[in-house]
């Protein structure tokens, strides 16, 4: 398994305080059956993996040009990040790339680790508050 830009990742982990033990416990094998696998039913048929016990990450499946596209815009983003430590964006915490064979006849699997945007805190809330969900598509085709 490959993480894209380790360091940058390291530190947008470290300013939305996502540790290690969180980040090993999503990928460790012997927490496999603490772990929610969904596939979309939706038109892409991403993957998702997120803890049963509703914890903060979620591992979802990106296509390979889904991986170049974030690949060419991560400097803009760290330094939106920076810039904007409030923002409401859901953080990506990691891009991968794991190779399932050792031939280049078999695709290697993409993956971004991010924060579970659902992972609310409804007492952080005031009743006036309004909470709007939207799913970003990359894609206008058939949509």
């Amino acid at each position: 398994m490959i993480e894209l830009a380790p360091q940058l990742f390291k530190n947008i982990r470290k300013l939305n305080k996502v540790d290690d033990i969180m980040i090993r416990k999503i990928f460790c094998m012997a927490h496999i059956e603490e772990l929610d696998i969904k596939i979309s039913t939706g038109k892409g048929g991403a993957f998702f993996i997120e803890p049963l016990d509703g914890g903060r990450l979620m591992i979802k499946s990106i296509t390979k040009p889904e991986f170049e596209i974030i690949q060419s815009f991560l400097p803009d983003y760290y330094a939106y990040l920076l810039m904007n430590p409030n923002t409401c964006l859901s953080p990506i915490l990691g891009i991968f790339k794991l190779k399932t064979a050792e031939s280049d006849s078999v695709p290697p699997i993409c993956f971004m680790l991010m924060r579970n945007v659902l992972d609310l805190d409804p007492t952080k809330l005031n009743p006036e508050d309004k909470v709007l969900l939207f799913d970003l598509k990359g894609s206008v085709q058939g949509r």
